[in-house]
């Protein structure tokens, strides 16, 4: 229920029972209520006695860090006091010898300004911790804690598979301002933003032979490393994106020591200027592949790593403003290597979206950005939505991120729609989550509409969901008389259909650029001498191509990279002045520049404007192909759509 709670006592919660495989026990929020744990004791939510088959489920957690200050933490003298040292979450197999908690699930949470941990696990098997907000945690602390931690797992069984899950959190501006007290002399150590810690042969739980799981994360400004493994055997760390960690320790973004069959893949490391991006020492079987590094130093590792720029949306140690999402023209795209185990990016996208999967914590949908304003809901609103009724941001169990929405309600359905401006010939992708509650009738559809605002055919509905999260895609070309673009989800009265992550991309498939001509220039072409732009009765849109003088020839050209096997149409609208010879061609090259047969050309261009189209298909051995139009010396020819695009 709605409230503030808190303990002066040992924690606020103890969870000391255990569920079943068939009936978990869950702790969540009552449906739209928003509790909140504001706490100076040891733990707010401590697991313990073994208890096993737990959820923690969509709570905000707030420790005592704004309660105290760091000098009176500092003094190491003074007994171990909860306002300096309480954590967020803490299953605690430790204290539980002969019963340790198995089958943990933490997801949802809003973890910030615990003295200790954030969200920590020790001595336990079988846990997922996904979809937290952990951060400002660990300042004040003399344990050496950090923002999600594991430390000693403990196994129940030998199974080698995926045990440990740690996938889709935020973890920011976690770190230690306080020596560790075990540490002579003593010196701060950890602050990370996520650690595997321990889990080896010095493990005096034994060895853990279960696997560890740690992906799509977004990690930035922690004092320690973004994420470490350290002393772990048995971790895969896949398309994470790290944004300069080491902010008091100057420990890497990402790092591995002492480490045995440790994965570092698909990974971006952005450090600090001066820091370090990478750390690899002392390990066996570690592997680094297919990784970004970008500013100081460490790395690259692998055969297929490399440094530069990942080109991000909007890189920021501040989280009201970073966006670690991928610029159109970033090197991570379609770069990465296909990995089955991350099979979705950091809001629910499928993977890949492309030719191979995207490095780093984000898929960028199809090179393109959301048309729809507030697709995935994270403005805490349905702001950009006209809502029908009955549609509501829903905070519990959200589907990516932290809101959904839920629409429908037992005496009426609900529903929202968006309308964008649409562009005929352009290649449209739709993409939704959701779930339904039940079997009542419901969609997620599109519709395009002309300019009088008629519907130009019926709506067209994506597949129904199921009772499971999952997602729903549909590609579609707009109609040449169109001029917008309806979105709408719906379920009729008695359903219930919760709704996330609707992204609506939209893609030329012209691969040539400017190929209008309309930025008034030749931006994209070179241009051959006697060629300019014309505005007098251009062929379409402002401008059009004038090539030739009665002194010499002109044209243009312009090279595109091609992959063999490609169905490409190759067209243009153009007229001849004078009936002189000229041409639209095409020629491919192989990957050291060379060409690959004749240059092939299309019918010539009448006197009236003609349009002049060709099927093409790449050869093998081919990797670019290049574009040209031409006329001869006395000819004047008038060019423009040149367009080259995927059949």
């Amino acid at each position: 229920m709605n409230g503030t709670y808190n303990s002066p006592g040992g924690s606020v919660v103890d969870i000391t029972r255990s569920g079943t495989p068939d009936a978990w026990i869950t702790y969540r929020a009552f449906p739209g209520h928003k509790p909140k744990i504001k706490h100076q004791a040891w733990n707010a939510f401590h697991v313990i006695n073994g208890a096993s088959y737990i959820e923690i489920n969509g709570f905000e957690i707030e420790g005592s860090i704004r309660d105290t200050t760091l000098a009176y933490c500092q003094n190491l003298a003074i007994s171990p006091d909860p306002v300096c040292n309480g954590n967020g979450i803490y299953v605690n197999g430790r204290s539980s010898v002969g019963q340790r908690p198995a089958h943990i699930r933490i997801i949802n949470n809003h973890v910030h300004h615990n003295a200790g941990g954030g969200i920590a696990i020790e001595a336990a098997d079988y846990v997922t911790i996904e979809n937290n907000i952990v951060h400002d945690n660990s300042w004040y602390t003399r344990y050496a804690t950090s923002g999600i931690s594991v430390l000693r797992p403990f196994e129940r069984d030998v199974s080698t598979g995926y045990k440990y899950i740690i996938r889709g959190n935020q973890a920011w501006n976690n770190k230690t301002l306080v020596p560790w007290a075990e540490t002579v002399p003593l010196r701060l150590s950890d602050g990370n933003g996520i650690i595997i810690d321990t889990t080896g042969p010095l493990n005096s739980n034994g060895a853990y032979r279960g696997r560890f799981l740690i992906s799509n994360n977004l990690t930035f400004r922690n004092g320690g490393a973004g994420i470490i493994s350290f002393q772990a055997d048995n971790v895969d760390i896949f398309n994470n994106t790290s944004y300069e960690n080491g902010t008091v320790l100057g420990w890497s973004d990402i790092g591995v020591s002492y480490g045995r069959d440790v994965n570092v893949i698909n990974n971006i490391m952005y450090a600090r200027v001066g820091g370090r991006t990478a750390s690899n020492q002392f390990n066996t079987q570690v592997t680094f592949d297919h990784n970004i590094y970008f500013n100081g130093t460490g790395g690259p590792y692998g055969p297929n790593d490399v440094r530069t720029d990942p080109r991000l949306v909007r890189p920021s140690g501040d989280p009201l403003v970073a966006d670690f999402r991928l610029q159109p023209d970033s090197p991570a795209i379609d770069s990465g290597r296909s990995l089955p185990a991350v099979g979705l990016d950091f809001n629910g996208v499928s993977r890949p979206q492309g030719d191979s999967h995207d490095r780093g914590a984000f898929e960028r949908l199809g090179g393109a950005a959301n048309l729809l304003v507030n697709g995935d809901f994270e403005a805490g609103t349905l702001s950009g939505w006209f809502v029908y009724q009955n549609a509501v941001i829903d905070t519990n169990n959200p589907i990516a991120g932290r809101f959904s929405v839920r629409a429908g309600a037992a005496a009426a359905g609900g529903g929202a729609e968006q309308r964008v401006v649409a562009r005929p010939g352009f290649r449209y992708t739709l993409r939704a989550s959701g779930r339904v509650q039940n079997n009542i009738y419901h969609a997620v559809s599109y519709t395009f509409y002309d300019a009088s605002g008629k519907a130009l055919a019926a709506d067209v509905s994506l597949e129904r969901f199921n009772s499971s999260n999952s997602q729903r895609t549909a590609s579609f070309i707009a109609p040449e008389a169109a001029v917008a673009l309806k979105v709408s989800f719906w379920t009729s009265a008695g359903g219930v259909l919760h709704i996330d992550a609707l992204r609506l991309t939209a893609e030329d498939p012209n691969l040539l650029f400017n190929s209008g001509f309309e930025t008034g220039d030749f931006t994209g072409w070179v241009a051959y001498p006697n060629t300019s732009l014309a505005t007098a009765s251009p062929i379409a849109g402002a401008y059009t191509v004038r090539a030739g003088t009665s002194s010499g020839g002109g044209g243009a050209e312009q090279s595109r990279a091609v992959t063999p096997g490609q169905r490409l149409t190759l067209s243009a609208r153009g007229r001849s002045a004078n009936g002189v010879w000229n041409a639209l061609s095409y020629s491919f090259f192989d990957a050291s520049g060379n060409r690959m047969g004749e240059v092939t050309h299309l019918p010539r261009f009448p006197l009236q404007n003609t349009l002049q189209s060709r099927e093409i298909t790449v050869p093998s051995g081919a990797s670019s192909i290049r574009v040209a139009f031409w006329t001869n010396a006395g000819g004047t020819l008038f060019i423009d759509d040149v367009r080259l695009f995927r059949s």
